[in-house]
C-alpha cells in the first residue's frame, strides 16, 4: 500500500477582522499530495541539486530553504537573483524541477466576508474550516488510490499550532458533516497532525510554500473574483505546474482540486 503525505501552506489572513481588505478578504489553503517515498527520492534531491547549483553556501548545517517571498524579493540567501540572467535561469530550472516531480494539488479558497454573513450563529476559525475541506479531499484521494497518509502543516506560532492540532484531532475522532469518523480513520494514518518549521529543510513544506500563492491566484481568476490583468511569473507556474497537477476526477477540477467557500 502506497503512503502519501499532504503538505499544506496558506496565503492570506484567517482573522475575520480583515474581511474588508481586498487582499486578506480571501484566505486560501493549498495541499500538496505526494507519495512519501517520491518526496524523499525525487523531490528532495531535485531541490538540493538546484540549491547546490545556485547557492554554493548551502549545506546540511546551514541550509538554504526555498521561501517564495524571499525569492521574489531576492533577499537573504537569494540575493544572487538580483542578477537578471541568473534569476531567469533559476526560474526556468525551478519550474522544470516542479514539473518533473509527481504530485497533486488541492486548493481551498474562502471568502471570509460571505462566511461571516452566512454563519451568523455558528462561528469557527476560517483556517480550520478550510482544513476540514482539505482533509475531506485528501481522504477521497487516499480512498480512491487504496492508500493511507498523513498531513503536515507549517508551524505558525505555539498557540495557533495547538488549536490547529486539536481541531484536526476532533475531525479524526468525530468525522465531518460529509465523512464519518470510521471512514476517515481507514485512510488517515495518524490521529495527530504533523507540524514542521520551514527551517528544517523539508522539501514538501517548501513546495507547498512555493505553490500556495500561484494556486490562490489561479482560483481568484478562475472564479472571476480578481481576474488576471497582467501576466507574471506566478502565471507561468499556474500554466506549467498548477493546472496540470490539480487533482481531477473525470477531467474535472471543481470540488475536486479546487473549492470556493462558503
Amino acid at each position: 500500500m502506497a503512503r502519501y503525505r499532504m503538505y499544506v501552506d496558506e496565503t492570506g489572513d484567517h482573522s475575520l477582522r480583515s474581511i474588508k481588505d481586498s487582499f486578506n478578504k480571501y484566505l486560501s489553503l493549498t495541499g500538496i499530495i505526494i507519495k512519501a517515498d517520491h518526496a524523499v527520492n525525487h523531490l528532495y534531491p531535485a531541490f538540493e541539486s538546484l540549491k547546490q547549483k545556485y547557492f554554493p553556501h548551502h549545506s546540511k548545517e546551514n541550509p538554504v530553504v526555498f521561501h517564495r517571498t524571499d525569492i521574489v524579493a531576492r533577499r537573504g540567501p537569494f540575493v544572487c537573483l538580483q542578477d537578471e540572467e541568473i534569476r531567469q535561469q533559476f526560474d526556468i530550472d525551478l519550474l522544470l524541477s516542479m514539473m518533473e516531480v509527481e504530485f497533486e494539488i488541492v486548493t481551498v479558497l474562502i471568502d471570509k466576508d460571505k462566511f461571516n454573513r452566512k454563519y451568523t450563529r455558528w462561528k469557527t476559525d476560517t483556517y480550520h474550516y478550510c482544513m476540514r475541506c482539505l482533509v475531506e479531499r485528501f481522504h477521497r484521494h487516499l480512498y480512491t488510490n487504496k492508500s493511507s497518509g498523513d498531513i503536515m502543516f507549517e508551524t505558525r506560532n505555539p498557540n495557533a499550532d495547538k488549536k490547529l492540532a486539536n481541531s484536526y484531532r476532533r475531525i479524526y475522532n468525530a468525522g465531518t458533516e460529509n465523512i464519518k469518523a470510521h471512514h476517515l480513520q481507514t485512510t488517515l494514518s495518524s490521529a495527530e497532525l504533523k507540524l514542521s518549521n520551514k527551517k528544517k529543510n523539508i522539501a514538501g513544506v517548501q513546495l507547498a510554500d512555493l505553490l500556495a500563492f500561484p494556486s490562490r491566484r489561479f482560483l481568484l481568476d478562475h472564479y472571476k473574483i480578481q481576474p488576471v490583468l497582467e501576466y507574471t511569473h506566478a502565471d507561468s507556474i499556474i500554466d506549467t505546474v498548477i493546472k496540470p497537477k490539480l487533482r481531477k476526477w473525470n477531467g474535472g477540477i471543481e470540488g475536486i482540486g479546487i473549492k470556493l467557500l462558503p
